[in-house]
């Protein structure tokens, strides 16, 4: 039934659900189901203001939740949520836990590695 669930949130693309799903996103458990469906909606919409809240919440929290923004940070599907990803890489960190600014790097890394394996990009 989660699996279900997911895979309908990640078909949202309304533009007005970005700022209700961002609110989702908080302190709770990185296995609770508010969390990975607010984010994996977030990461699924092919959207930089989606991608921003995303970052938004992996910066400001002190805890590594890297687990969770790895897998959605590198199925960014847009050029503009991209372009995000290597100006939060190219910046200094100001990151409240530097494994977060990590998670980034490495996502953006697989991205890489996935499009360079398939000779295409998304």
């Amino acid at each position: 039934m989660t699996w279900h669930v997911l895979d309908v949130f990640q078909t949202i693309r309304n533009p007005d659900a970005v700022p209700v799903l961002a609110t989702r996103l908080g302190d709770q458990p990185l296995d609770n189901l508010e969390l990975v469906l607010s984010g994996a909606s977030l990461a699924s919409m092919g959207r930089p203001d989606a991608t921003s809240a995303l970052l938004l919440w992996a910066e400001s929290s002190p805890r590594d939740v890297a687990q969770v923004l790895v897998p959605w940070l590198s199925e960014v599907r847009d050029p503009d949520s991209l372009g995000l990803l290597e100006k939060t890489i190219a910046s200094p960190p100001t990151f409240k836990n530097p494994e977060n600014w990590r998670a980034v790097d490495r996502a953006l890394q697989e991205w890489k590695a996935s499009r360079a394996a398939t000779g295409s990009e998304k």
